[in-house]
């Protein structure tokens, strides 16, 4: 619905996500804004520390059941993105494995657009303002559970939850013991569950909620073990999107290609010669470079946002083309 004026002015617009109404200001610095995503009878008024995650130009909280904005105001919610959003105004988030990487760079990005952020990993001395950094290993029922808990407990509840911890694993089918194989399912794919599971009563009770995994274009050589993890990823985020339609909760994950992560860099730093292998990685890449945790992030940031309301049961690589792209080899006059 368009609202009507004068000729040539900008109007504002109501849409619908989820289960809610959203208004999206004409122009930037609009008043409206909107309120929590927790259902109405777990409504709060936003305290301190959710009005410090907005810039001083941005709207303010308010109890209007309903609201929600997307302001797009200029500035950068990180160093790739052209626009600053508030979708996540209101909203608490819990990330997983995000500590460093893709998860850090996931929860920062939802941070600055306004949401408040609990990191979930199990080194988080490191985890800054704004984020909240809650020691757990996901292959730790015990620990999960009270993860989850103390995050709902310090944001009155939980919208959005990224499933971002994971471990790597290489070589054929014929590499890896017994042992190694139930430790990897036991992290990439029971650890989404468990986290899952110790959410879900929160996200049920939200308007707003979202769960993201983190899952991979996979079928890479070399990476059996770590594939079988992340198809396993892909069927379980396409179960819970089904299962979890009659609670309003959207359930998509995300496929990166080989991305510029600590854990890759690592990789690259034993090779014999990093730099040469580093140059080499990126030259098989179709857009001659890899992806970044922020482009990443970026595409987990849709994924949770209200203003995906209609997105769900999706995977979304992130990869420059490496899973559906079959250029041709570069020439030397191409490089």
């Amino acid at each position: 619905m368009t609202g009507s004026g004068p000729e040539g002015s900008a109007q504002p617009r109501l849409g619908v996500v989820g289960r809610r109404e959203v208004f999206v200001p004409a122009s930037e610095g609009g008043p409206k804004a909107r309120p929590s995503g927790r259902s109405s009878d777990q409504q709060r008024q936003p305290d301190q520390t959710d009005l410090e995650h907005l810039p001083a130009s941005g709207p303010t909280a308010s109890n209007r059941e309903g609201d929600q904005v997307a302001s797009a105001t200029t500035g950068s919610c990180c160093a790739e993105a052209p626009f600053r959003y508030h979708d996540f105004a209101g909203l608490s988030a819990v990330v997983t494995g995000g500590a460093s990487g893709i998860g850090l760079a996931a929860a920062e990005t939802i941070a600055a657009r306004g949401g408040r952020v609990a990191v979930l990993d199990l080194r988080v001395d490191d985890v800054a303002d704004p984020l909240v950094g809650l020691r757990c290993d996901v292959s730790d029922d015990d620990e999960v559970r009270a993860a989850v808990a103390a995050a709902a407990e310090r944001f009155g509840g939980i919208d959005v939850l990224v499933n971002n911890a994971g471990i790597g694993a290489q070589g054929d089918v014929a590499a890896n013991a017994d042992a190694e194989w139930h430790r990897v399912f036991d992290v990439n794919v029971v650890g989404m569950a468990r986290v899952a599971r110790a959410a879900l009563p929160h996200l049920r009770r939200s308007t707003a909620a979202a769960v993201v995994n983190t899952c991979s274009i996979a079928a890479l050589p070399a990476r059996a073990l770590y594939s079988a993890s992340k198809g396993a990823v892909l069927s379980l985020t396409l179960a819970m999107a089904t299962d979890h339609l009659p609670d309003g909760i959207r359930v998509n994950c995300v496929c990166p290609g080989t991305a510029d992560t600590p854990w890759v860099g690592r990789l690259l730093d034993s090779a014999a010669d990093p730099a040469a292998e580093r140059a080499a990685l990126g030259a098989r890449q179709p857009m001659g470079r890899l992806v970044t945790a922020a482009e990443v992030a970026n595409a987990i940031a849709y994924l949770a946002s209200p203003l995906a309301g209609s997105t769900t049961g999706t995977s979304l690589a992130v990869d420059g083309g490496m899973y559906g792209l079959r250029p041709r080899p570069r020439s030397g006059s191409d490089q």
